[in-house]
């Protein structure tokens, strides 16, 4: 069952658009004269060529909007199979057209990176792959017939100037070409950071680390950002679940509060009831301030630049490490999400 398409707006202008156009679609062809809230209401798979509707991009794909076995005809609409074969027409048409411009731009990009020096850095390599990146990625709407007319017919024989070696040559650098793409996308995909901070029973942001590789533990970042040499002895850190750094702070001779769990209990006594409610009740600061960090400043949100981590000062902090540390230093001269009353 899949629901009716619900309007988001913090997503920009086309987005909305296009999530508007195909929530009225969706509604048109339904067709019911129910009076009830269509966010209620429930489209079965049954009414999909594929048993699923496709992405809000693929406009072009027939499961764009239920079809099939909806309890009324329109003689404007076509037959499932010709949508289908339509679609499929059209997305090898534009896989085609943008091979070809794959294939000329990987041209392109080899006479220019001959001209490149090692010690231009990673910003003529990042330049590159992201042409790279947006040739192979983007879907001409150019008709695969014009595109065929000027290549040269494969069912009939040519002439050329070329040998069969460098006919050879050519097609080892077109491989090396494909080969330098792929290193290239690897080279400039995604990478997330993350942050250890801490803050104070006055709502500030008391402490911050350096940004880790998001696949690194929650108690390796807390072990090794520093955090626990500004531990002072008697100290009461209220931390998640998460974070099994009981024994890491009691070698500092403090302790860790943490909110009970149930752990196969069909319910928690008393004491935990009060215990957890009290730390809920200061926990809920903490993420008050998170909250109103990531919404004052939407930069930490990303996406940013892939240098941005990959350049580090002789400090050892990069320019991430620079934005979230002004950040919540800007954030502590707000006033505080806690009353002092």
């Amino acid at each position: 069952m899949f629901r009716i398409p619900k309007v988001v707006k913090t997503q920009g202008e086309a987005h909305e658009k296009l999530l508007t156009r195909r929530r009225s679609v969706w509604l048109s062809r339904i067709s019911r004269v129910e009076t009830s809230n269509p966010k209620y209401w429930r489209v079965c798979s049954k009414h999909f060529i594929s048993g699923a509707p496709s992405k809000l991009y693929d406009e072009s794909n027939p499961d764009w909007a239920p079809s099939l076995e909806l309890g009324h005809t329109t003689s404007s609409r076509s037959s499932p199979r010709k949508s289908v074969a339509r679609y499929q027409r059209t997305a090898k048409r534009r896989k085609r057209a943008a091979d070809i411009d794959t294939a000329k731009i990987l041209l392109e990009l080899k006479s220019t990176t001959d001209n490149v020096p090692v010690e231009a850095g990673l910003e003529q390599v990042e330049a590159l792959a992201e042409q790279v990146n947006d040739a192979s990625s983007q879907e001409s709407s150019v008709a695969a017939d014009t595109e065929c007319h000027s290549l040269p017919s494969t069912s009939q024989g040519t002439q050329t100037e070329l040998t069969k070696g460098q006919i050879n040559d050519l097609q080892e650098q077109y491989n090396l070409l494909v080969a330098e793409k792929v290193a290239l996308e690897k080279k400039v995909h995604k990478i997330n950071e993350d942050y250890f901070w801490g803050d104070d029973e006055q709502g500030c942001v008391s402490f911050i680390s350096q940004g880790w590789g998001g696949r690194t533990s929650d108690k390796y970042i807390t072990e090794h950002c520093g955090f626990l040499s500004n531990i002072i002895p008697g100290d009461v850190i209220l931390a998640d679940r998460g974070f099994d750094i009981a024994e890491s702070v009691a070698l500092m001779q403090a302790s860790v509060e943490v909110p009970t769990f149930m752990g196969g209990k069909k319910q928690l006594s008393g004491v935990d009831v009060i215990k957890t409610r009290n730390i809920a009740n200061v926990r809920i600061h903490v993420e008050r301030v998170i909250g109103m960090v990531r919404q004052k400043y939407k930069i930490l949100g990303g996406p940013l630049p892939v240098d941005y981590a990959m350049r580090v000062d002789n400090n050892g902090m990069s320019t991430i490490d620079k934005i979230a540390t002004v950040c919540c230093a800007l954030m502590n001269l707000c006033p505080s999400v806690i009353s002092v009353d």
